[in-house]
């Protein structure tokens, strides 16, 4: 079975290496880390991730929501939103996303998977099991 790829775009190196274990320990492939926009931008194009985790806040700019808007004209990937502040996303500026969730930090392992399974099904759950 493939592992589905994840990749998370945190200004905060805590907080990206956290959510990194954690999400590496429920199975799923991290890919390498960004901080900025840009970053995001060049990762999504050439690894191709299943879903973004994407900081509203970002170093450089652009803001995450700037990011998405980019990475979405290109590929039409699920987004979860990490944030400290969910009050202060503008959810008009997400009007063209299809899928997307918001995540207030800090943030809990099980609102995770659960986050990411209304947003992307795992393969085991999606395909037949072989028999053994």
């Amino acid at each position: 079975m493939k592992k589905q790829k994840i990749l998370i775009v945190e200004d905060e190196l805590i907080v990206a290496y956290d959510l990194a274990t954690a999400l590496t320990r429920m199975g799923y492939e991290v890919l390498p880390l960004a901080s900025t926009a840009d970053e995001a931008y060049d990762l999504a194009m050439n690894h191709n991730p299943d879903i973004v985790f994407m900081d509203v806040k970002l170093k450089g700019p652009k803001d995450g929501l700037e990011a998405v808007g980019r990475i979405c004209q290109d590929r039409d990937l699920p987004v979860i939103f990490l944030t400290g502040q969910k009050q202060f996303i503008d959810e008009k500026r997400l009007k063209d996303l299809s899928r997307y969730s918001i995540i207030s930090k800090p943030i809990d392992n099980v609102d995770l998977r659960d986050e990411i399974n209304k947003l992307i099904p795992r393969e085991s759950e999606t395909s037949e099991t072989m028999p053994e």
